[in-house]
């Protein structure tokens, strides 16, 4: 909510690293990725400064940018809602959720780090209550993701397939705020009306313990991070 990217040191101190682009305030940051070169890159998912505003399938003015020489740099622009990002084993293609479109973007990474060939990957829409929020890869190139508001966890397989593996989402209160959502007129009592299940607003996965095959994931409305052995 503070629109400008922030670094915290280990003892709880923090500083803005950047509070504008090209002059203007950044927006939204939403997630923050460094690569093995040791840049930074980070998505805003809208210039709308409430975001709710923000959650239409016509409004495309999310971004990705790039840490260079000390300021922030757009890369690639016209997301739906950009939300978090990620790279491939081999840093060959940049993996961008679109939360308001539906659906898994990528583009492909020169040596330069430029971003081009934006395609989509996986099905054009993942399907009914399709927020895509957090992703991640496993060590066999599969992309596992989470639907916010839906309450799903899904999986993308390198071949683009697609497949649910939970879906805790309660029926009626989604399609309530499909509805909404498809017409323009999301309104904050119907949104907030979802979310239940083990971790409500499902909004990020990742992998731990000493193997890597522990799935964890987090929730923007749970008060614990409930984990499986995958």
């Amino acid at each position: 909510g503070t629109d400008c990217l922030e670094i915290m040191s280990r003892d709880g101190e923090s500083r803005v690293l950047a509070d504008s682009i090209d002059g203007e305030s950044i927006g939204k940051v939403n997630f923050v990725l460094r690569d093995s070169q040791n840049r930074v890159w980070i998505t805003v998912s809208t210039r709308i400064k409430n975001w709710m505003h923000a959650l239409r399938t016509d409004l495309r003015d999310g971004y990705v940018a790039r840490y260079e020489a000390g300021k922030f740099r757009i890369v690639a622009d016209g997301f739906h809602f950009t939300n978090e990002i990620r790279f491939d084993a081999k840093e060959e293609f940049m993996y961008v959720v679109e939360t308001t479109g539906g659906c898994i973007s990528r583009l492909r990474i020169d040596d330069k780090g430029n971003l081009n060939h934006r395609e989509v990957f996986g099905p054009s829409r993942l399907g009914k209550g399709a927020w895509p929020d957090g992703i991640a890869f496993d060590s066999f190139g599969n992309l596992w993701g989470t639907m916010v508001y839906s309450d799903k966890l899904f999986v993308l397989t390198p071949q683009g397939d697609l497949r649910v593996l939970l879906d805790e989402g309660d029926p009626k209160r989604v399609d309530s705020l499909e509805s909404q959502f498809f017409e323009g007129k999301v309104t904050e009592d119907v949104l907030f009306a979802t979310g239940r299940g083990v971790a409500p607003w499902m909004a990020s996965v990742t992998f731990g313990g000493p193997d890597l095959q522990t799935a964890y994931i987090g929730s923007l409305k749970g008060a614990r991070i409930p984990y499986f052995r995958a």
